[in-house]
């Protein structure tokens, strides 16, 4: 058993005797048949059809409030079904995402298959789907750690099946779930009003990208001085730009200002240090650099070709998520030897007519997030693009002196969305707090009157969970032994 598991059974079923009466423990693979799913290549069409067989990827589950879900937003042509590893689960089985994040949590309203970013629990009779649905929103802290992966966290099919599981006898777990469903309808509210103010102000930080990349940010700038003219200046091959742009301003591509366009290192690095350090892929998000997310190199190689520089762009070029997928960042505030990876590309222009300040929010401009991932090539799970792709983008360019106003105007809007951000973040860190406080109170056997409380109240006999679980081992025996002789 590994540490993390054994950690979360010391700290969850071992302490049997602080269970509630007449709850039992196990882990959730021994309560229910552990689901992965698959995904058809994403480059055949054919492979998908709004009406076919019902699918979910873990995007489908990204502000989803619900708790019963019918389909994704897309769904598998039969075609593509066959094609994959992609299972159809029965109504009533709890969906969880296993990576790109770990945690969204809901229930199949009807038949439905996923992606391999979930691992499902096909539940049986005895466990209520919607009890198993509030107690993994309950764990969610705990299934993070139970993640692993370079590139992305992730829980293998293994570890889903040790998610310690905690559970009440059926009628018990039917009281709990309608009291949880009640006091959660309650604070879902205020979270999504908190949840449309995020939306606001990621809209707000679009139409502010779209205004910059546009011209439409500085128009009056541009009046107030009328001698600043690119055009009078540089000799650059201009191409047809996909959207308008002022006079002053020329489309060409982005490669034929660059000096350099590099991918990063392939050696493996640890975990911990001793090492050079060197960041992870994930330390790259559109508009910044995390240059805390690193990893760390024990090869000899000094690798000196790919250290960083205050100022270089670094774009992602794999990435198990689209939305991840060509993301650009600047480095600042570099303070010392740092390397990338090489699922990164590092860009560097070597000349004064462009800002990267600039650069970074051209492209985190949704137009040229459009453009940059159209046509990215799925491999293994991951979506991939090319450094021929990043140096053939095209690139509005403004006069040199206009950039600077442009990132200018857009780091002092920016600054007043972060200073909302971090209230409204305050404010849902406080309401979803609130909800785990009742959870931890449900799962505690405090929310509502114990089956075991109620029988002696009322004179009757009840099924305790420990007599419930062994029900459901010899059930599953079985059915196994019948699937072995079946094979004979």
């Amino acid at each position: 058993m590994s540490t993390k598991a054994q950690l979360l059974r010391e700290e969850e079923i071992t302490a049997e005797s602080d269970l509630p009466e007449g709850w039992a423990a196990a882990e959730i693979g021994e309560v229910s048949h552990v689901v992965g799913g698959g995904t058809p290549k994403t480059s055949v069409s054919d492979n998908f059809s709004e009406d076919g067989q019902p699918w979910l990827t873990p995007a489908d589950l990204s502000g989803f409030e619900g708790m019963y879900i019918k389909r994704g937003r897309r769904g598998l042509s039969e075609k593509g079904f066959r094609s994959c590893g992609a299972t159809a689960m029965p109504p009533g089985t709890v969906l969880m995402s296993s990576r790109a994040p770990i945690g969204y949590v809901a229930i199949a309203a009807n038949p439905i298959a996923t992606s391999q970013g979930f691992k499902s629990f096909v539940l049986p009779n005895g466990i209520v789907p919607e009890y198993c649905y509030f107690w993994l929103k309950y764990k969610r802290d705990d299934l993070q750690e139970l993640g692993s992966g370079t590139t992305f966290l992730e829980i293998s099919g293994a570890k889903a099946k040790e998610i310690p599981f905690i559970f009440a006898p059926y009628e018990e777990q039917r009281r709990i779930s309608r009291a949880l469903e009640e006091v959660t309808s309650r604070t879902k509210s205020p979270l999504n009003h908190l949840g449309r103010a995020k939306q606001l102000l990621a809209n707000f930080r679009q139409s502010v990208l779209a205004a910059a990349c546009s011209g439409k940010l500085t128009e009056e700038w541009r009046v107030q001085h009328p001698d600043v003219d690119l055009n009078q200046k540089l000799d650059l091959k201009k191409i047809d730009g996909p959207t308008e742009i002022p006079d002053s301003w020329i489309w060409i591509t982005f490669g034929s200002i660059l000096s350099e366009l590099k991918n990063g290192i392939s050696t493996k690095p640890e975990i911990e240090p001793p090492g050079r350090p060197i960041l992870r892929i994930s330390a790259v998000r559109s508009g910044s650099v995390s240059l805390e997310d690193r990893r760390y190199l024990r090869a000899k190689e000094k690798f000196s070709e790919y250290g960083l520089r205050e100022g270089d762009l670094l774009f992602t070029r794999y990435n198990g998520s689209l939305d991840l997928l060509g993301v650009c960042g600047q480095v600042r505030n570099l303070g010392g030897e740092l390397l990338y990876p090489d699922k990164l590309m590092r860009v560097r222009f070597g000349h004064g007519l462009v800002l990267p300040s600039y650069a970074e929010i051209f492209f985190g401009s949704t137009g040229a997030r459009e453009r940059i991932t159209d046509g990215a090539v799925s491999s293994a799970g991951q979506q991939g693009i090319s450094g021929a792709k990043v140096k053939a983008q095209p690139f509005a360019l403004p006069p040199f002196e206009e950039q600077d106003e442009i990132v200018r105007r857009v780091e002092a809007l920016f600054k007043l969305a972060d200073a909302i951000e971090k209230r409204v973040a305050a404010a849902t860190a406080r309401a979803e707090n609130l909800t785990q406080a009742v959870l931890a109170k449900a799962f505690r056997g405090e929310l509502v009157s114990t089956e075991a409380e109620l029988a002696r109240r009322e004179g009757r006999d009840y099924e305790p969970a420990s007599v419930l679980l062994e029900r459901i081992r010899a059930e599953r025996q079985t059915k196994a032994a019948n699937r072995k002789n079946n094979r004979i």
